[in-house]
């Protein structure tokens, strides 16, 4: 009877709290930031990149002066304004904001955190285009002990930075270092994806750049079976797919 009494009591000083919970409705900027986001997404999956820009602009501004710079949900729209400035070819201005996304996470969620590998993954992949391989390699290699960690060994988004880590050491020249990384890539992928896969592809064109360098033609003309033969001694294919 003593329980039952003490419940009803715990019951009736929950429900007011119970009350306000069901009734809050967040302030008119997150909603409209969370509009945002949501728009630039399928602005973005629709191929509607100036309309996708503008939506991100408003987002990253937004993000801003609510949140400041190192909060999850500047971050995320840092990293949309940046992929938007990536697709309108503003490759320099996608490094700032990629940066700033990386930075955000880093100071909200921890380096080890998947968001965080995703942007280190994105902003290695433009600055491998231009050259800095070096800046590049510690990102990659950032983002697939973070994704090896949170997600394992065998998942498509640590695949991912298991074939931007070799390839950068390919175009590095250390090809030594870059063949298992890129044989883990196209093996790991065709068990996940199948032999079809667009990736598996490009992570057979990869080995087989990097087979030919090392000087093991034979070996690499084995690969051929991934793809039409007019594609055999096509450029090494890096890829840039946001994670």
């Amino acid at each position: 009877m003593q329980r039952a009494h003490l419940a009803a009591r715990l019951c009736r000083g929950l429900q007011p709290r119970i009350a306000t919970l069901c009734t809050y409705s967040p302030p008119p900027a997150v909603r409209r930031l969370a509009e945002l986001q949501q728009e630039v997404r399928a602005l973005h999956k629709a191929g509607s990149y100036p309309e996708a820009f503008s939506a991100s602009s408003e987002a990253y501004t937004l993000a801003k002066s609510q949140f400041g710079t190192e909060h999850p949900a500047f971050a995320s729209a840092a990293n949309n304004f940046a992929l938007m400035h990536k697709e309108c070819g503003n490759g320099d201005d996608a490094i700032t904001h990629y940066q700033e996304a990386l930075d955000a996470y880093k100071a909200s969620v921890g380096e080890s955190h998947q968001s965080t590998a995703a942007a280190a993954y994105n902003l290695a992949v433009l600055l491998r285009a231009q050259g800095l391989w070096v800046k590049a390699e510690a990102l990659d290699r950032m983002s697939l002990e973070a994704r090896e960690a949170a997600l394992g060994a065998e998942h498509a988004d640590t695949l991912c930075s298991v074939s931007s880590l070799g390839a950068n050491l390919f175009l590095q020249d250390r090809l030594e270092e870059a063949e298992p990384l890129l044989r883990r890539a196209l093996e790991s992928r065709e068990e996940l994806l199948g032999a079809s896969h667009p990736r598996v592809l490009a992570s057979a064109r990869n080995l087989a750049a990097c087979l030919e360098a090392l000087g093991r033609p034979d070996e690499a003309a084995t690969l051929i079976r991934y793809y039409p033969n007019p594609l055999f001694g096509a450029p090494l294919a890096v890829e840039s797919v946001p994670s």
